[in-house]
């Protein structure tokens, strides 16, 4: 929603004689968080629009790839909920106990065995 009443509010008179007002550098933060709203939304509605979609989660880490997390397990669990298609093997699952590495590892050993048996 914030999304929408940004892109909005945005083109109206009323609003945009005050964008105008504002520094670059608050605009580009603007322009950031749209982009980067727009591309979770594209996912979500292809969920919501497409229910039988498949949804892998190599293709959200590429999509995704640029963004930062606060914690590196979190670039990749934040993608678990969109992903629905996992090939033969289960869902990858969250454990934050285990270090990154073998976070990466696991990812890793799912994405190898889904590209090489699964296709």
């Amino acid at each position: 929603m914030a999304l929408k009443t940004y892109e909005v509010h945005r083109k109206k008179i009323c609003c945009t004689t005050h964008y105008a007002k504002l520094r670059t550098s608050d605009t580009d933060i603007l322009k950031h968080f749209a982009r980067k709203v727009g591309d979770i939304d594209t996912w979500r509605t292809i969920w919501l629009q497409q229910p039988t979609a498949r949804i892998e989660l190599l293709p959200l880490l590429w999509q995704f790839r640029q963004r930062q997390t606060g914690r590196l397990p979190d670039k990749i669990y934040a993608l678990l909920p969109l992903a629905n298609d996992w090939g033969q093997e289960q869902a990858l699952e969250v454990h934050y106990e285990w270090g990154p590495a073998h976070i990466y590892t696991d990812l890793v050993h799912l994405l190898t065995f889904t590209t090489l048996c699964y296709r």
